[in-house]
């Protein structure tokens, strides 16, 4: 193959993993100074000294990309408003460090018209942690790659073989208008959710295999997981290698709330080992079921 055509077929590899990932410009998130949003600095470091700073309580035309590393996470607060990235939001970037981000009040949207909205642990390791305030999350369009689950993907946790993500919600709310994906490509990938935190999704949540079992906690508190759109759960695995489950821990009074779904529904996932209690393989009779609404809830008896 002559050079020529390889340089063509590396730049067009490159356009697509840009297309499917839905990079965009990005505002940069080192926090050299402190975990103040509105500290310019923080958006700034020795190779990009004149960096944009997003700004609060408007609409960003950009993604942001939080890679902080050994240095101060982003946390996003109640003083910080309503504000709007109309980009890609990255916890942890490719190629770069590992990043967290601290959702503790206010509201953030990430309204990005593509595949993926957000991913958390981007081949290295991420952590989105909400304790209040509310953050949302809008995919635009179904994925478009061969062999993937057609969906919209609002959130991905994990991604690519040395990616690891980790998303705690322990107060506040998360609200994913699309699927959340748990360890995408071998990644591993944990959603906890235990205190007053609520997570919302209306797509699919899916389970990969992957170098670790992926896994949903139900945390102690009143945590609750609320599938609003085709309810499904869906796992993908190898021979060797369970994909994951949702897991109870004892003590925890959080709840599944599926839409349409009926106890048998629950109960088959409880008998296949899709939901567990402390890890361990359990009969249904251990959970309680009821109505609420349009909602089938799924929780530990008391």
């Amino acid at each position: 193959m002559s050079s020529a055509l390889s340089s063509v077929r590396f730049y067009c590899l490159l356009f697509l993993t840009m297309a499917s990932v839905g990079l965009t410009s990005a505002a940069d998130w080192w926090g050299a100074i402190d975990s103040n949003f509105q500290t310019e600095d923080n958006w700034r470091n020795d190779r990009h000294p004149d960096a944009a700073v997003p700004t609060i309580g408007a609409t960003n035309k950009t993604g942001l990309v939080i890679q902080n590393g050994g240095d101060s996470p982003l946390v996003y607060q109640a003083a910080d408003g309503e504000t709007d990235f109309s980009g890609q939001l990255l916890v942890g970037q490719n190629g770069g460090s590992a990043g967290e981000l601290q959702i503790t009040g206010g509201t953030l949207t990430v309204n990005m018209d593509g595949t993926w909205a957000a991913i958390v642990g981007q081949t290295v390791e991420g952590r989105l942690k909400i304790s209040g305030g509310e953050l949302i999350l809008k995919a635009g369009m179904q994925s478009r790659v061969p062999s993937e689950a057609d969906a919209r993907w609002g959130l991905i946790i994990g991604n690519e073989d040395r990616g690891s993500g980790v998303v705690e919600v322990r107060g506040g709310i998360l609200n994913v208008e699309g699927g959340i994906w748990l360890g995408r490509h071998s990644a591993a990938g944990s959603l906890v959710i235990g205190g007053s935190g609520v997570v919302t999704c209306d797509g699919p949540l899916l389970f990969s295999a992957g170098n670790e079992v992926q896994r949903v906690d139900l945390s102690p508190g009143s945590g609750v997981l609320r599938l609003t759109g085709e309810a499904s759960m869906i796992f993908q695995e190898d021979q060797d290698r369970l994909a994951g489950y949702v897991d109870f821990i004892k003590g925890s009074q959080g709840s599944l709330a599926f839409k349409g779904r009926d106890k048998a529904f629950f109960d088959k996932l409880v008998a296949d080992g899709r939901i567990r209690v402390d890890g361990a393989v359990v009969d249904p009779s251990a959970f309680g079921f009821r109505h609420d609404g349009e909602f089938g809830v799924y929780s530990l008896n008391r």
